[in-house]
């Protein structure tokens, strides 16, 4: 951590704002890693300066930007934020369907996100609607062997458990 703290002070603004794609990608991976390590405010603060600097590059509907969006709304998810959370995942989902089609791994990766933050929340039937609808797409994009899908079979079968269902959650 000490050596991604000293190489984030040597990202000037001025840089991201210019939309750098090569810069704004690093500030979005030295992002990962303070989220990774529960430093969600110096992660935010990359994100968002990424984030402000892909629309203006590359536009609000660009793979990258709507990456960016979609790792912000993790942030929100991973301290509770819930509604916060849902709104970017929204955001994401909405510009990933346009750009990249509903059946693309980074949309489906979104749906499976909001199926987790309504799964947190204990809603458990809106959580199975969403991981339903990422596994039905995984398997068709990635086919049913998948690590992806199958961590989905896997948040399933937890939704199951935590209803009490164990039955279920055993066959999933």
């Amino acid at each position: 951590m000490p050596h991604i703290n000293a190489v984030t002070k040597h990202i000037p603004s001025q840089y991201l704002a210019l939309g750098i794609t090569k810069i704004l990608d690093k500030a979005c991976t030295f992002g990962g890693v303070f989220t990774r390590h529960g430093r969600y405010k110096q992660a935010m603060d990359l994100y968002e300066q990424a984030l402000a600097g892909y629309e203006k590059a590359l536009g609000v509907d660009h793979a990258d930007t709507l990456r960016t969006v979609n790792q912000m709304a993790s942030i929100f998810g991973s301290q509770g934020q819930y509604d916060k959370a849902l709104k970017w995942y929204e955001r994401a989902l909405a510009g990933r369907e346009k750009a990249l089609g509903v059946d693309h791994a980074d949309t489906l990766r979104t749906v499976h996100d909001m199926a987790s933050v309504f799964d947190s929340q204990g809603q458990y039937g809106k959580a199975l609607e969403w991981y339903e609808r990422a596994l039905a797409g995984r398997e068709k994009a990635l086919g049913v062997d998948h690590a992806d899908t199958l961590r989905t079979v896997h948040d399933m079968a937890s939704v199951f458990d935590s209803q009490g269902q164990y039955g279920k959650a055993l066959e999933w």
